[in-house]
C-alpha cells in the first residue's frame, strides 16, 4: 500500500517554520492513521529488536553447477557472517530474521566482551513468505552489552532477480533485498540474517565467484583479487559500505563476461556511471548516447536536489532478449525491449533521435529514485511512495527534451481521469495523482519555491536538519494565503472523493465570477443537498489574460465562501489554468468558451500544449453531464494541431465515442469529421526525425488505418491506405522474402500495418498473409498479430472466405481450433466493422458447425460470440437480429447459469447502448451535421 499523501506531509513539514507546528496536527493525525497498516507491518519486523546492529561482516561464495544445457547458473550461495551490535534492554533471547536462508543451527555463536554465550535452544519458525530463528539463552543478557553473532548457511537465490539472453551468453544476477522487482522483495533477510530493513548499518561484504563472472556493488571497492590460491578458479572481492545505510540498500550483482560498458562520470565528483550490455552491441550508438544523456540528467538532479547523490556510483545493465526492468538504489536493470514491445535498442545502423528518446524515457525515473526511492527511505511510520520520483522524472525529462516531460505529464492526466471515479481511499494509492498534486505547488509557489521544500524534504529524511533549515517560507507566497492553506489543501484532497469542478463567467462589465461546485465522478454516491459544501475544497486557482499566459493570477476558493469575483477586461479573452498545474477541472460560461475556440483556430500556440489539452480533456470528461457540441466545438481547430499530447488527449477520448458507431449506419459521419485531419498531420510527418513527431505518427496511424473508407466521398485514399500497399507491394516483390516492416520503428507500427496491408489489398493481399501465418505457425514463431490482421478484411468475399476457413480442418490449410476462435473474437473486436457486420448471419448459417469445430462440441461458446457482439450494436434493428437469433437456436443452446448469464448481458449492453445512442450518439451527430 502506498500513499501519495504521506510524502507530501513531510514535504510541507520540512519547510514550515517550527512555530507553525500547530497547524499540522490534525494533518498529521490524519496521515498516520492512514499509515496505520503499514506502520503494523514495519514494527512487527522491529519489535524483537532487543538487539540493534551496528555492523555486518558477510562473505559469499557463489557455487555454480552445469544445468541440462550446460549452461553455468548460480543455485546456492555459501556464506558465513560476523553481526556486530549492542542490546537495547534486558532479554534471554534474540530473534533473526532469514527468509530462504539455510541455517547451520550448530555454527551459531554468540559473544560478549567477556567470551561465549551459553545458547539454551533455538528455534525456527517459518512460513513460505516468512522465517525467523529465535536462539534462547541460558542466562539473561543485561541492556548495552556489545554483542558479536556469527554463523554459516546457504542462501537460495530463486527469490533475487535471475536473467539470461536467448543465447544463453548474457547472464546476470542481481540480488533483491528492496525494489521494484517483487512483492516480498524487502527482506533484507533473503540474502543474509537480519533485523528488520529499518535499522542502519556499515557493512564488509567479500564475494568469491567464478572466474568467468564479475561482481559489481553500490558499495565501494576495498580489494580484489583474480585468483585465488586456496579456491582454484575463483576471484575474491571485497566492498564495504562504510556509511551506515539501511540493509536493503544494500545491492550487488554477478554477471557474465559477455557484458562490456561504456564509462561516464557524473556530478561535480565526477562518481562513475556506467552503461553495460552485451559486448557485441556496447559500441552501438544508442549507448553513447545513453551515457551522455544520463550523466546530463544525474548532473541536473544534483544540482536540483543542491546535494550529491547518496549512491557513489551508478551501474545500468541492458540485457538482450528481455523486457525486464528493475530499479535499485545504485544498480538498474534493463531490457533491450519495453514492457509494452517497444525495441529500445534499434537494430539498424545508425541512430536518430526517437530511437534516443524512448530509451531516455524508459529509464529517466530510476535515476530519479538514486536520490527519491522507497528502498532507502528511513522513516518507519511513514511511506515515501512513488510520487515524488514521478514527479522529477518530469524535471529530469525536461533535460532531454521537453515534449517528454509534457507527455510524461498527459499520461498521468489520463490516469488520474480514471482514478477520479474510484473512492477516496483508492485515490490515495495514485502516484500518478500524487506527482500531480506535487506538480500543482509550482502554480502556487513557483519551481524554485518547490525546489526549496523538496531539497529540506530530503535533508530531513536524512537526519540533516538543523533548527537554520527549518525555513519560513512565507515570504515566497504571494497574496493572503499562507503554508497553513496549502495544508488544508492536501486535507481536502486526502478526504474527498472526486475531483473540484471550476465554473468561470462574466458577472458584469469589470469583474469574472469564479464559482467552486460539487462534482463527484463515483456514479454510485449521491450528494444531499445540505452536504453539498462539505465536498468542496479549498482551492488555488490561476487564470490569466494574456493571451501567451506569461502573467498569471491566483485566488483562491474555499467550501465557505467558493464564489469569488475577479477583476478583468471582460470582453478580452481568459484562460483558467494556464501552466496546467492545477488539479480542478474547469467550465466556461458560453461567451467565454467561443473567445477561447476562436483563439485556438486563429494562434493555437500561443497556449501550452498541456493547456490546451487540459482542455480537451475537461470538456470530453464531463460532455455526458452537459452536451457534447462544446467539447466538440474545441476540435475545429485540429487539423492545426502537431502536439503529441493534445493528439494524445483528444484520441484517448474521442476513440471511445467512434468505435461505439462502429457498427452503425452514421459511423461515415465520423470518418468524414476525423479522417482528414488525421490523414492531414500523417503527410506533415511522413518521416519522423523526432521522439514526439515519432510517437504522434504511430498514433494517427493506429487511426487512420482503422477508420474504414465506407464513405465514396473521400476522393482521397486514406494515409494508411497509400503506405501500407507501398510496403505491400515491396515485401511482396522482395526475391530474399525481406519485410521492409522490420524496420519499422517503433515495432509496436507492425500489427497496425499488417492489419492495413488486408485491409485494402484484397484477396491477393489475404492469401500473401494467410501464406505468413502459416509459414510463421510452422517455424514456432510469434504469429498472433499476423493471424489478427486476417480478420482486418473488409471485401466481402474476402471475408466469407476466411469465416469458411475457420471451419475447415487444420490439415488442409484451415485453422488450428485455438487459432479460429481467436480469429472470430478478433473479427468481432476488430475496429473494422464489416467482419462484424457478417458474423451473425454467419453464424445463423453454420451454428453447428462452429459448435463442433470451434467450440469443441460445446455449444456455450455461441452465448459468448453474442456477449462479444452485443457491445457493438446500438440500434434496435440489431438487438431484433439478435433476439430472432437466439430464438432460433434456443433448443440447442446450452441450458446452463453461464449461457444465461452471458445471453442477459448482451441484451443488457444493447440495451445501454441503444439508450446513449438515443441521447448522446443523436447529440454527436447532430453537430456532425452542422459542420
Amino acid at each position: 500500500m502506498r500513499h501519495f499523501f504521506v510524502p507530501v506531509l513531510y514535504f510541507i513539514v520540512a519547510v514550515i517554520h517550527v512555530d507553525a507546528a500547530k497547524d499540522f496536527e490534525s494533518f498529521i493525525s490524519t496521515s498516520k492513521k492512514l499509515s496505520e497498516e503499514v506502520e503494523t507491518r514495519e514494527f512487527d519486523d522491529l519489535q524483537d529488536l532487543f538487539f540493534i546492529p551496528s555492523h555486518y561482516e558477510i562473505e559469499a561464495r557463489f557455487i555454480f553447477e552445469n544445468t541440462t544445457n550446460n549452461v553455468e547458473s548460480a543455485n546456492r550461495i555459501q556464506s558465513k557472517i560476523r553481526i556486530f551490535g549492542e542490546t537495547q534492554a534486558n532479554a534471554k533471547w534474540l530473534a533473526l530474521h532469514a527468509l530462504g536462508l539455510n541455517l547451520n543451527t550448530s555454527s551459531i555463536q554468540v559473544l560478549s566482551q567477556s567470551g561465549p554465550l551459553a545458547i539454551k535452544e533455538i528455534d525456527h519458525e517459518f512460513t513460505e513468505f516468512y522465517s525467523r530463528v529465535l536462539i534462547y539463552f541460558e542466562n539473561e543478557v543485561m541492556g548495552a552489552t556489545p554483542l558479536e553473532i556469527s554463523m554459516e548457511y546457504n542462501a537460495n537465490p530463486d527469490k533475487w532477480l535471475h536473467v539470461k539472453s536467448a543465447d544463453n551468453k548474457t547472464e546476470l544476477l542481481v540480488n533483491v533485498l528492496q525494489s521494484n522487482y517483487r512483492e516480498y522483495s524487502s527482506a533484507c533477510s533473503t540474502m543474509f540474517p537480519c533485523f528488520g530493513s529499518g535499522v542502519k548499518s556499515t557493512f564488509n561484504l567479500t564475494i568469491i565467484r567464478a572466474m568467468p563472472y564479475n561482481s559489481v556493488t553500490n558499495g565501494d571497492i576495498v580489494s580484489n583479487s583474480l585468483s585465488n590460491s586456496q579456491i582454484d578458479g575463483y576471484a575474491v572481492e571485497k566492498y564495504t559500505w562504510s556509511t551506515a545505510i539501511p540493509p536493503a540498500m544494500l545491492t550487488f550483482a554477478l554477471f557474465s563476461n559477455n557484458i562490456s560498458c561504456t564509462e561516464r562520470p557524473f556530478g561535480k565528483d565526477e562518481k562513475p556511471m556506467r552503461i553495460c550490455a552485451a559486448k557485441e552491441d556496447i559500441s552501438k550508438q544508442i549507448f553513447g548516447h545513453t551515457a551522455y544523456y544520463t550523466s546530463q540528467i544525474m548532473n541536473f538532479y544534483e544540482e536540483y536536489f543542491g546535494t550529491s547523490a547518496r549512491v557513489p556510483k551508478l551501474e545500468i545493465f541492458f540485457v538482450p532478449g528481455q523486457s525486464i526492468k528493475f530499479e535499485s538504489w545504485g544498480i538498474n536493470v534493463y531490457g533491450y525491449t519495453t514492457e509494452d514491445g517497444i525495441n529500445l535498442i534499434p537494430t539498424a545502423a545508425g541512430l536518430t533521435e526517437k530511437t534516443n528518446a524512448y530509451m531516455i524515457r524508459h529509464i529517466t525515473q530510476g535515476l530519479a529514485k538514486q536520490w527519491v526511492g522507497s528502498w532507502w527511505d528511513p522513516e518507519q511510520e511513514f511511506i515515501l511512495s512513488e510520487s515524488y520520483p514521478r514527479y522529477i522524472e518530469y524535471l529530469g525529462l525536461e533535460v532531454a527534451d521537453v515534449a517528454l516531460a509534457d507527455f510524461a505529464v498527459s499520461l498521468d492526466f489520463l490516469e488520474t481521469d480514471i482514478i477520479d471515479k474510484l473512492s477516496a481511499k483508492t485515490q490515495l494509492e495514485s502516484s500518478n495523482k500524487g506527482a500531480l498534486l506535487i506538480r500543482s505547488f509550482e502554480g502556487i509557489l513557483n519551481r524554485d519555491g518547490v525546489r526549496r521544500a523538496v531539497r529540506l524534504f530530503l535533508k530531513h529524511l536524512w537526519g540533516e536538519n538543523d533548527e537554520t533549515d527549518y525555513l519560513d517560507l512565507n515570504e515566497m507566497v504571494a497574496g493572503n494565503y499562507t503554508w497553513s492553506d496549502i495544508v488544508k489543501v492536501l486535507v481536502g484532497f486526502m478526504e474527498k472523493e472526486g475531483v473540484p469542478l471550476v465554473k468561470l463567467s462574466v458577472a458584469n462589465q469589470t469583474h469574472f465570477a469564479i464559482k467552486q461546485e460539487t462534482y463527484l465522478k463515483n456514479e454510485q454516491k449521491e450528494v444531499k443537498e445540505e452536504d453539498a459544501d462539505s465536498d468542496l475544497w479549498l482551492l488555488p486557482f490561476t487564470y490569466t489574460q494574456d493571451s501567451k499566459g506569461s502573467e498569471q493570477n491566483i485566488t483562491w476558493l474555499s467550501p465557505q465562501e467558493n464564489l469569488t469575483f475577479v477583476e478583468g477586461y471582460t470582453n478580452g479573452l481568459i484562460l483558467a489554468n494556464p501552466t496546467a498545474t492545477g488539479y480542478h477541472r474547469t467550465f466556461y460560461e458560453d461567451s467565454i468558451l467561443l473567445k477561447i475556440q476562436n483563439h485556438l483556430e486563429s494562434n493555437h500556440g500561443s497556449f501550452k500544449p498541456l493547456a490546451r489539452a487540459r482542455l480537451v480533456l475537461d470538456y470530453f470528461s464531463f460532455a455526458e453531464q452537459s452536451h457534447y457540441s462544446a467539447a466538440l466545438n474545441l476540435t475545429r481547430y485540429l487539423m492545426k494541431e502537431d502536439s503529441l499530447v493534445v493528439w494524445t488527449a483528444f484520441l484517448d477520448k474521442f476513440t471511445k465515442i467512434y468505435s461505439r458507431f462502429l457498427s452503425h449506419p452514421q459511423y461515415s459521419k465520423l470518418e468524414d469529421f476525423l479522417l482528414p485531419k488525421v490523414d492531414y498531420q500523417l503527410e506533415q510527418i511522413d518521416d519522423p526525425s523526432k521522439f514526439e513527431e515519432a510517437l504522434l505518427r504511430e498514433k494517427l496511424l493506429f487511426v487512420s488505418c482503422r477508420l474504414e473508407r465506407r464513405n465514396k466521398r473521400l476522393f482521397k485514399p486514406p494515409y494508411c491506405q497509400t503506405y501500407s500497399q507501398k510496403l505491400y507491394r515491396e515485401w511482396a516483390t522482395n526475391s530474399n522474402g525481406v519485410n521492409p516492416l522490420d524496420s519499422i520503428f517503433p515495432k509496436t507500427l507492425r500489427p497496425i500495418l499488417e492489419c492495413a496491408i488486408v485491409a485494402f489489398g484484397g484477396m491477393e493481399a489475404f492469401e500473401f498473409m494467410y501464406g505468413k501465418y502459416h509459414e510463421m505457425r510452422l517455424n514456432g514463431e510469434t504469429y498472433l498479430g499476423t493471424l489478427s490482421s486476417l480478420a482486418c478484411a473488409q471485401e466481402k468475399d474476402v471475408l466469407e472466405h476466411l469465416l469458411l476457413k475457420t471451419l475447415q480442418p487444420n490439415s488442409s490449410k484451415g485453422f488450428a481450433e485455438r487459432d479460429a476462435w481467436y480469429l472470430l473474437n478478433y473479427l468481432i473486436d476488430t475496429p473494422l466493422p464489416f467482419g462484424r457486420a457478417m458474423m451473425l448471419p454467419f453464424l445463423t448459417k453454420h451454428f453447428d458447425e462452429v459448435v463442433d469445430k470451434i467450440g469443441g462440441g460445446y455449444s456455450s461458446i455461441i452465448p459468448q460470440l453474442v456477449r462479444y457482439l452485443s457491445e457493438y450494436l446500438s440500434t434496435s434493428e440489431q438487438r431484433n437480429e439478435v433476439e430472432t437469433f437466439v430464438k432460433m437456436y434456443q433448443s440447442k443452446l446450452t441450458n446452463s447459469s453461464d449461457t444465461s448469464t452471458h445471453l442477459n448481458q448482451a441484451f443488457e449492453i444493447m440495451d445501454a447502448n441503444i439508450q446513449w445512442m438515443n441521447t448522446y450518439g443523436q447529440d454527436i451527430l447532430n453537430w456532425m451535421n452542422q459542420q
